[in-house]
Order: structure tokens, then sequence, then C-alpha cells
């Protein structure tokens, strides 16, 4: 055998071999399900800072436990849209944050709007936040955390750069007086676990869930603001409501049970 047929061979056996792994058992997707009336808590701290050097942080605060409850899901244009409000366990705080988001026709479900409500001077003030493309959301201006990827979470055999969403969008913020309209780059990244479903924070600390969880059903999500540098790390869980974990850089959140 000529020397030019064992390297066409060689050829051969290492794109088989490249096509086989890639063939590797189906993609995996997940997206979250809800109906009017479910329920679930999540429990929050808050990073403290430093009192004479706000870069500094001194630990996290005491737990702050969020209930979720789905007000309402309706129909529109074809797509599907749920109403979340977040309130503190403890009751008259004054503070509350509801989430729409929008499953559209084509399966895609991400976080449309936000509207967060807070005791002010004696009366409530609201913030409203409308997200203009699907894609990442990160928590803003809301004591309940609503950090979100873009669904649904594909997990093929082998994660690559194809599991890599950037998406420039417009943010129309609407506050109480006036209005301002921003653009933000922001990218969301399905990563594998580590070795031997290992789970660990932002700082790469193992972590645990306060709910069980078969490990193979857990998509870890890195979510990247380009614009201000922030960075969100999730876990979420198939046929779980809610983020198991997550952490935005001031917050840190696990989902419990009630």
């Amino acid at each position: 055998m000529s020397t030019t047929t064992n390297v066409r061979l060689a050829c051969l056996v290492m794109l088989a071999s490249f096509s086989s792994a890639w063939a590797i058992g189906p993609a995996k997707k997940f997206t979250p399900q809800w109906d009017i009336g479910s329920s679930w808590a999540v429990r929050t701290e808050y990073r403290q800072k430093h009192v004479a050097d706000a870069t500094r942080s001194t630990g996290w605060s005491e737990p702050v436990v969020f209930v979720y409850r789905v007000a309402r899901k309706t129909q529109e244009n074809g797509n599907t849209i749920y109403g979340i409000i977040a309130t503190p366990q403890a009751a008259n705080t004054g503070f509350e944050t509801e989430i729409e988001l929008c499953l559209t026709a084509d399966q895609k479900l991400s976080v449309r709007s936000v509207i967060s409500k807070r005791p002010k001077l004696g009366t409530i003030s609201s913030d409203r936040i409308d997200y203009s493309l699907p894609g990442p959301v990160f928590t803003d201006n809301s004591a309940a955390p609503y950090d979100s990827p873009c669904f649904p979470l594909v997990k093929p055999a082998n994660l690559d750069g194809s599991n890599y969403i950037t998406t420039k969008k417009s943010v129309s913020r609407i506050e109480d007086v006036g209005g301002l309209r921003f653009v933000r780059l922001q990218s969301q990244l399905l990563k594998p676990a580590g070795p031997g479903s290992t789970y660990v924070d932002s700082n790469g600390k193992p972590i645990s869930f306060d709910v069980a969880v078969d490990p193979s059903s857990v998509y870890p999500v890195e979510m990247r603001d380009e614009t201000n540098g922030q960075r969100v790390v999730q876990y979420w869980g198939q046929g779980q409501p809610w983020f198991l974990y997550s952490e935005n850089g001031s917050t840190r959140s696990w989902l419990v049970k009630q």
C-alpha cells in the first residue's frame, strides 16, 4: 500500500471519528413551564460593601425569601404571555416585582418587561423596563432577582460555540419622570458541568442546591453584559420553575422548598 493511500485512509478514519463524536446522543432542550397559580420560593443574599471603601466586600447579608407566583397566562398574537409576581415572604413590605415573559410562536421564551415597586416617602414608587428583543436579561433596580437567559436552553452531546448567543438589543427604560433608551451588548453561554457534576459559583467555589435534582438535567449558564462587564452564573434544572442557583455580583440566590 502506497504512502498516499495510507494518508487518505488515516484522514477518512479521523473524519469518521470526528463525525461520530458529534453524533453522540440527541440534543436536550429545556424551557420552564408554568400554570396560573403556580408558586415557588427563592432565598436571596445581598453582597455587603465596606463602609469606607465600597469596592471591598464584607460578605453576604442575612437571607431574604421571595415568593414568586404566576398571576396570569394569556395569548397575544400567537404568543403566550406569563405574568409572574415576586414579593418578599415578610408581610406588607411594599416591595413587589412583576416579571412579564413572552413565549413566542417559535418557542423562544424570555423576559419582555419588568415593573419594580418599592416604598418611597410614604408612597409606592414604580420603575418599568421593556426589553425589545428576545435575549438574556439582567436584574436592574429590583430587590427580587430576575436574571434570566433566553430559552430554550439546548444541551447537545458536545458543547461548543453553537451554544453562544450574542444579542445586541435596544432596551427602553421608562422611569417615574421621563424616559431613557440605551443599547447593550449581551450574551449567554451554556457551559458543561464540572467533573463529577461539581457545581461552582462565579469564583469557582463549590455550591449545592436546596432542592433535589438529577445531575444529568442541570443546565449551567453564564451570561455577560459586555457593556458594563456584569457577569451572571446560573444553574437551571429540568422540571424546575426557576433557577436552582444564580449569582450576579450583587446577589446570590437559591430555589428553596416552600
